[in-house]
């Protein structure tokens, strides 16, 4: 196996925004299921939590997501990314996202 020319660091939605994406996904999920949420919602609510944690907070209220939701949920995830994510505008004066401290740099740059 080759090695890539080039990785990207998203650093946590610098680059791109995932979140509403898999917010909207989500307000559908959770309200077909009986727990009626909007994507402002979990948006607000869910943000950057793990879908174990969601869960039990949603099966609390007496909805129910099924046993396999987070492995349902992962396994969408590719294909929900796939059809397009939100470029995060660049703010601020620098033209550059996100930087790497020289010395992590210089050792991806001996590993080849």
């Amino acid at each position: 196996m080759s090695l890539p020319k080039l990785v990207i660091f998203d650093c946590d939605g610098v680059l791109v925004d995932t979140e509403n994406l898999a917010n909207r996904r989500l307000a559908e999920w959770l309200s077909a299921a009986g727990y009626p949420a909007s994507f402002e919602y979990c948006r607000k609510n869910f943000s950057g939590r793990a879908m174990v944690s969601v869960q039990k907070e949603v099966e609390a209220t007496g909805a129910s997501l099924g046993a396999d939701f987070v492995d349902r949920w992962n396994a969408g995830l590719p294909d929900l990314f796939a059809h397009g994510v939100e470029a995060v505008p660049m703010s601020g004066s620098s033209s550059k996202p996100c930087t790497l401290p020289a010395s992590q740099l210089a050792s991806l740059r001996r590993r080849g």
